[in-house]
């Protein structure tokens, strides 16, 4: 079952990463599960609304911008593929995204190209509109029931540690301040 649904113990997991970003990427490139802090940080950069990585990076009209190193993105989206490519042949779901993404010149040369090596771990830049450059050491874990892997974004830098931790707040402290009237008179 290509991209199925992560059992309540990997979502557990991803939600204890937080407030580290974390996903769960399957075989077709389709985000299955997240964490608040990744969907906080990437939905400025258009990944909520096409949740599959390789349309994001062939797609998305800011691709270009939000991975400035795009080739190598574009790569490792395609290798990812083809990595499953042998599993998934007869599948209708990999045939759809096969077929509509031969229909775009950059993915269809590299696909060509049969490169089937790609790690998800390693570095990698992502420009984010409200925090700028976040320099992103990614670390990828199988998950081998589904092919599935969860993938999480750690800060490389000091500097990209305080922009995510900028980017990912969806809580604004509150004060335990109280103010009152006093010497009135």
């Amino acid at each position: 079952m290509l991209d199925a649904a992560v059992p309540a113990t990997v979502q557990a997991l991803l939600d204890q990463l937080d407030p580290t970003p974390a996903y769960v990427v399957g075989p077709l490139g389709n985000v299955v599960a997240t964490n608040a802090a990744w969907r906080t940080l990437v939905s400025p950069l258009g990944l909520l609304d096409v949740p599959n990585l390789v349309r994001h990076v062939f797609l998305h009209p800011d691709a270009r911008t939000i991975y400035p190193a795009w080739d190598q993105e574009a790569d490792a989206q395609v290798a990812h593929l083809h990595h499953g490519h042998h599993l998934l042949t007869d599948d209708p779901a990999f045939t759809g995204l096969l077929a509509e993404m031969l229909e775009v010149p950059a993915f269809a040369q590299r696909w060509n190209a049969h490169r089937t090596a790609q790690p998800r771990s390693g570095p990698t830049v992502i420009h984010h509109p409200d925090v700028g450059d976040l320099q992103i050491d990614r670390e990828a874990l199988r998950l081998a029931e589904h092919d599935q892997q969860l993938i999480a974004w750690l800060p490389a830098d000091d500097a990209t540690a305080d922009a995510l931790r900028r980017a990912t707040v969806t809580e604004h402290p509150v004060s335990p301040a109280h103010l009152r009237v006093v010497g009135q008179g």
